[in-house]
């Protein structure tokens, strides 16, 4: 399975399903099943102030503890140029440049440490532990 490396607290929107666009640069061909990653890397925007204003987001979010962790399964489902009505979108480009990377079917997970292979900035295969821990905790959801 392919991960989405994702900053925070974008990751953990899209964990608890307050973000179903992800933006970037770049278009996308892929529609599948993909892991969301929270990189390991520091917080997008700062104090989490700024980001629970930004995102109309009230309760406190902890990001630090989540980084470097598989929090969620989504499908890819679309990928289209940015529009006006995603304006209401967290993280929307003011300008309406790049791509809406459209996430259906959002699956949270109990966060599951992963670390990505050296140099990956989008996108990196999940090693076969983690694939485990995630269809483990599918499993136990069904019982």
């Amino acid at each position: 399975m392919r991960a989405l490396i994702v900053l925070q607290p974008w990751a953990g929107l899209i964990a608890a399903g307050l973000k179903t666009i992800e933006f970037r640069n770049r278009p996308v061909r892929l529609r599948e099943r993909v892991a969301v990653y929270a990189a390991s890397s520091h917080c997008a925007y700062g104090p989490i102030g700024k980001w629970c204003y930004a995102c109309r987001y009230t309760e406190p979010w902890p990001c630090e503890d989540r980084r470097g962790k598989v929090l969620c399964l989504a499908t890819l489902a679309d990928c289209r140029p940015v529009t006006e009505a995603d304006r209401a979108c967290p993280d929307c480009p003011d300008d309406l440049s790049g791509w809406a990377w459209v996430l259906e079917d959002l699956r949270a997970l109990d966060p599951i440490p992963c670390k990505p292979l050296r140099g990956a900035q989008t996108w990196f295969h999940l090693p076969p532990e983690v694939e485990a821990a995630i269809n483990a905790q599918l499993e136990a959801s069904h019982d």
